[in-house]
């Protein structure tokens, strides 16, 4: 039975639990503190759905006793941590262990983002273009984060991993949508400009403001989960059937994973809008423009290499497609999105 250790077991690895569970994997997770039940993180009241949560604060340069004892099982590891400055924790502590600590193991994934890439000025991105993100930068972290866990594969003789840089992240709970009702709840606009872009989960890093204009591309949670269910349950052997990505060495493999249709903030938030019958979200006329610390970032994120290279397709091409099915099913349930 194949055995995934998923190290930071959050939003998006709950749609991967689920998506694997049905087909007898086993899992186990961590968590820096495992209070939360992880079938609460998968949107069930069923004790039975739990996937065992460990205790695993990265960065210690020590792994606890209970997730050591996990590593000689475990066929495939998913790392979702976020980097710091330092690059990914998580490779660092792992960097101790000695190479004979997962015999088991033929897949590697380690979750970044395509933040790498910087600004292209709003035009297209692949896994060739030049990443631009600057060092000590949300996406220049992720970038070294990559590197390293390329590194220490090499160094531990362990298979190559493979990076999937995800785009800006949405799903059930958190998507433009929520973030429209939180401003309908409020009787604010403005709410929209101090608000977090729905909630992202860790794993995705802040979008462009409102009222930028900066193209920005997205991936349904579901869709993730998918992809990255169908790559693991590849032969670990199997050589890729699309050229090797100039951006790291010859053993790097990575895909990029977005959906098709690119688009600014603003464009997202007022269909969103449309779909709760309200008036698309303004900022009021005695407040600027969202503000934010960070550049702006405009890019469009081609993602049709792991599309080919997996023979897969979204099931939210758009985020048209994917709101709509969040609306359909949060609009149905008891005290879910404010109605008009």
């Amino acid at each position: 039975m194949p055995k995934l250790l998923i190290v930071g077991f959050g939003y998006s690895a709950g749609f991967l639990a689920k998506e694997l569970r049905p087909q007898g994997w086993q899992l186990v997770g961590t968590r820096r503190s495992p209070s939360t039940p992880s079938h609460h993180l998968l949107g069930s009241d069923d004790s039975y759905d739990s996937v065992p949560i460990l205790a695993y604060s990265a960065g210690n340069h020590a792994i606890p006793p209970a997730l050591l004892d996990q590593l000689p099982t475990v066929s495939h590891l998913l790392i979702t941590v976020p980097p710091t400055a330092d690059g990914c924790l998580v490779a660092r502590d792992f960097a101790s262990l000695p190479p004979q600590s997962l015999p088991a193991l033929r897949w590697i994934g380690y979750c970044s983002a395509t933040n790498v890439y910087g600004d292209h000025g709003g035009a297209w991105v692949n896994e060739d273009s030049p990443c631009k993100a600057k060092p000590g930068s949300r996406g220049g972290n992720r970038l070294l984060a990559e590197q390293q866990w390329q590194q220490l594969a090499a160094d531990k003789g362990w298979p190559a991993p493979i990076v999937f840089r995800l785009a800006g992240i949405y799903g059930p709970g958190r998507s433009a949508l929520d973030r429209v009702a939180q401003a309908v709840s409020s009787k604010d606009d403005g709410q929209l400009v101090s608000a977090s872009a729905g909630g992202l989960p860790p794993m995705s890093d802040n979008l462009p403001p409102i009222g930028s204009n900066a193209m920005v591309s997205r991936i349904h949670v579901v869709d993730i989960a998918r992809l990255i269910a169908a790559s693991m349950m590849q032969q670990a052997s199997a050589k890729p059937a699309h050229p090797r990505s100039a951006s790291l060495n010859d053993q790097a493999i990575i895909y990029n994973l977005a959906d098709s249709l690119p688009a600014p903030t603003d464009a997202v938030l007022a269909y969103a809008a449309s779909l709760l019958g309200l008036p698309a979200p303004t900022n009021p006329p005695d407040r600027p423009k969202e503000s934010t610390t960070a550049a702006v970032e405009s890019k469009k994120v081609d993602a049709q290499r792991i599309l080919q290279a997996l023979h897969a397709t979204l099931c939210y091409p758009s985020y048209r497609e994917g709101l709509q099915a969040i609306a359909a099913q949060t609009l149905s349930a008891p005290n879910s999105l404010p109605k008009p």
